[in-house]
């Protein structure tokens, strides 16, 4: 499970990690929740003990919490459009739902982003593209394509949310720790209009960077998303002929 440790001393700051914890921990994953919101001020909502979806807000300087359907949510974003997102958002949710989110605040995705597979070897790759969600994610630099050998952030899924991939957690996740290794790893982009299956890319480590240098070759984005306290990882990816 995620935990989060505040920013700072803010009383905001301690309260969205409060309730980041909260959201996150295995008591919401096993209650079903997917999805919770923080407000700024008070909002009126359905209390139905048994919905998805957790509400926070902030009444007379507490919080106080409810859980409410899908519709009542969609029925709640136009009004609310300043609420804070603070997510357990995984796949699966209705499209009113998501678009909903969406109004929230929520971005799944970093523009520019390429989605694809991970495999061991070339010989891994199958015939035909997987439906399965994606196993990993690559951010090339502004204005650049991947495969041509230059570096690009390395992403990672954590709850359907894509985020730069840290040194931190490099060992937790199966290719990563194989290029660590010096060992082949392989890319293999989703097909689109453009591009079909299999476009096969070798990967070996690049640089590690910075916060700071996050923002500047990759965008305010990535360096929103990246960890302030580990480095980010980088991979080359180059076209397998």
């Amino acid at each position: 499970m995620l935990h989060a440790t505040p920013i700072d001393n803010s009383p905001r700051a301690k309260l969205e990690a409060r309730l980041f914890n909260e959201v996150h921990s295995a008591e919401a994953f096993m209650a079903g929740i997917k999805v919770a919101l923080l407000f700024e001020r008070p909002v009126s909502v359905r209390r139905q003990p048994n919905g998805p979806v957790q509400l926070y807000w902030h009444e007379g300087g507490r919080s106080v919490r409810a859980r409410v359907s899908y519709d009542e949510l969609v029925r709640l974003a136009p009004v609310a459009p300043e609420g804070g997102v603070i997510l357990l958002a995984r796949s699966g949710l209705p499209e009113s739902v998501e678009a909903a989110l969406v109004h929230l605040g929520l971005q799944r995705e970093i523009r520019g982003q390429v989605n694809g597979f991970w495999y061991d070897t070339l010989g891994e790759i199958p015939p035909q593209m997987p439906t399965a969600f994606p196993t990993g994610a690559v951010l090339p630099q502004h204005g650049l394509t991947i495969g041509d050998g230059r570096p690009c952030l390395a992403l990672v899924s954590v709850d359907y949310v894509w985020y730069p991939l840290s040194e931190a957690a490099a060992w937790s996740y199966s290719h990563a720790a194989r290029l660590h290794r010096a060992e082949a790893a392989v890319f293999v982009p989703l097909a689109t209009s453009v591009r079909s299956w299999p476009y096969a890319l070798s990967a070996t480590l690049g640089d590690p960077l910075q916060k700071e240098q996050v923002r500047t070759v990759y965008g305010e984005e990535a360096f929103d998303r990246a960890r302030s306290d580990f480095p980010t990882v980088q991979v080359t990816l180059r076209s397998v002929s």
